[in-house]
């Protein structure tokens, strides 16, 4: 179910790109419980993100680590052992307890301009 967007800047739009990227109902609750709880097995994850699927977890952990976003460890054990983390690429780019100090106050300044 592609969705295609007139964006006047397309194709080299970073928005447009960031939106396919991490677009979708799913895709930041899996991202939020990640990079808030770090490393993380598949049923920890199921149980995080309450109302998805098994399918659907399945399916977009594929495509968040195809995306470089999602970092798959499996250790050939029995049962075998996955751990998912945050990719390579959401390193460095977010931290909830410093997005948690911020947003009160450029919330505030949205809605509340001087």
């Amino acid at each position: 179910m592609s969705q295609t967007h007139n964006c006047p800047c397309a194709p080299e739009c970073v928005l447009q790109g960031a939106l396919n990227t991490i677009g979708g109902k799913w895709k930041l609750p899996i991202l939020c419980s990640l990079l808030s709880n770090g490393a993380s097995r598949y049923n920890e994850l199921l149980k995080n993100t309450r109302g998805i699927s098994n399918t659907m977890l399945s399916k977009t952990l594929k495509e968040l680590e195809d995306d470089g976003l999602v970092k798959r460890s499996e250790y050939l054990e029995v049962p075998i052992r996955v751990w998912l983390v945050p990719g390579d690429k959401l390193r460095g780019v977010y931290d909830p307890r410093a997005a948690a100090a911020v947003l009160p106050a450029q919330m505030a300044a949205l809605f509340h301009p001087l």
